[in-house]
């Protein structure tokens, strides 16, 4: 874990040679990245997937190469985060990083702002379809290092939260983990019950509604991952607030099963997994509270990680992805 442990020490030489603007990035990055369909067996229909190739992925055919998950945050899908191929083509062609394949999934979901990547029994099962199916097809498709040392997972926002929770779930799968202004720690969603009382009329509410507000869109698209009910119309899930804005425990307890901080829990030295988020303190959505709660859990566990704060907002994320990067090529190139 040594290369691990210090690459921090020059995150800012990674990082000022990598602050560019769009306008002088290399054209040669989008024409590597392929836009795909491919059948999911868990969720039993068609998914997007768009999946960047270094540039000499077709100069020598006997090359492998290691393999990022990218998984975007609420309300986009595999083509968002555009930006991304760009900063990784420019990272490979520097050397700052050795070459990658990444692959973008689409978690999106109808009706609501995102997946959250779970197994559902109202949106399908689309942890199963990320970890199982989606390897095994890029696997097959790409000259990929099929090994879990050579197969990381990252993400942006909402998709940092559910990277984090993807692997903590499956150490078996993946050998580092990245998160970029996520939520990891689901107790500070108690941050956001004003916001949703107020969208809903104010407590006592009457009947909270997803299309009341952003908070309430969110918490619903939430409830839909985490607690589904079939028999419970009209939005089939059960509600995790009651009318007074406090926390239903019987329902609430099925959040927590799948908080990162309770995952991590689950997770040894053993296992070997390297852990890097970071977050602005500045964030706009007033995310960063859930990262140093969700940093001082892993502490009291001994849990091995490296948080970064820094004094910057939610959408800074494309000068944070290098360092991301570069942390997840110390953890799939590191010498044994």
């Amino acid at each position: 874990m040594k290369t691990v442990q210090t690459f921090l020490k020059f995150s800012t030489k990674i990082l000022l040679p990598v602050l560019f603007s769009v306008s002088t990035l290399l054209c040669s990055a989008q024409e590597n990245v392929k836009s795909l369909t491919f059948y999911s067996k868990s969720l039993k229909k068609d998914r997007k997937v768009e999946v960047f190739l270094p540039e000499d992925y077709n100069e020598n055919e006997s090359v492998r190469y290691p393999v990022i998950y990218f998984l975007h945050g609420c309300g986009q899908n595999s083509f968002s985060e555009g930006n991304i191929h760009y900063i990784l083509n420019k990272l490979i062609n520097n050397k700052t990083i050795s070459p990658v394949i990444l692959v973008k999934p689409d978690g999106s979901c109808p009706d609501w702002e995102s997946s959250y990547f779970m197994n559902s029994a109202l949106n399908g099962n689309f942890e199963d379809y990320l970890v199982k199916d989606l390897v095994e097809y890029i696997d097959s498709a790409y000259r990929t290092i099929a090994l879990r040392d050579k197969r990381a997972i990252m993400g942006y926002s909402e998709g940092g939260s559910n990277a984090i929770r993807t692997a903590l779930k499956h150490p078996d799968k993946y050998s580092g983990v990245v998160s970029h202004s996520s939520r990891p720690n689901m107790s500070s969603h108690s941050l956001y019950i004003p916001g949703i009382l107020s969208e809903n009329g104010g407590a006592p509410v009457d009947s909270f509604r997803p299309n009341a507000g952003p908070w309430s869109l969110g918490i619903f698209s939430m409830a839909a991952a985490f607690s589904p009910n079939l028999n419970n119309p009209p939005y089939f899930v059960d509600f995790p607030v009651d009318r007074n804005g406090n926390f239903i425990d019987s329902i609430w307890n099925r959040y927590l099963l799948n908080d990162c901080s309770f995952l991590a829990k689950n997770i040894s030295k053993e296992d070997d997994l390297a852990i890097y988020f970071d977050c602005g303190t500045w964030d706009e959505l007033g995310v960063y509270p859930f990262n140093t709660s969700f940093a001082d859990s892993l502490k009291k566990i001994g849990l091995p990680h490296q948080f970064q704060s820094y004094p910057g907002g939610h959408y800074d994320r494309d000068s944070r992805y290098p360092i991301g990067m570069a942390f997840l090529d110390s953890v799939m190139n590191k010498v044994k």
